[in-house]
């Protein structure tokens, strides 16, 4: 993980992003694994917690990618699959409580 990226997206507000993170493996452990259903799954969740996308989009992509830049990151959850997405936001979940 790149230290920049983690201290600014999930270090910063532990609570907040551990939240936000939970918040989207629960939304996203229901959906079809498609781009458009996962997309519609995130800005559904955004509109629930009352912030903007881009609050879950930085922590997940911190949480799958280990950086602040990447290729789209619905592209990211479709390539990465289910399992392996899930199982990296669990993981960084785990590391956020540690820290």
């Amino acid at each position: 993980f790149d230290t920049k990226a983690v201290e600014k997206h999930l270090s910063r507000d532990p609570g907040a992003a551990t939240q936000r993170l939970q918040g989207l493996y629960a939304a996203f452990g229901g959906a079809d694994w498609t781009r458009e259903e996962l997309e519609v799954s995130l800005r559904d969740l955004a509109s629930q917690m009352e912030v903007g996308a881009g609050k879950l989009i930085h922590p997940l992509r911190v949480a799958l990618t280990g950086n602040m830049a990447s290729p789209g990151i619905f592209d990211v959850l479709s390539l990465l699959g289910r399992e392996r997405s899930l199982g990296r936001i669990e993981d960084a979940v785990e590391q956020i409580g540690l820290s």
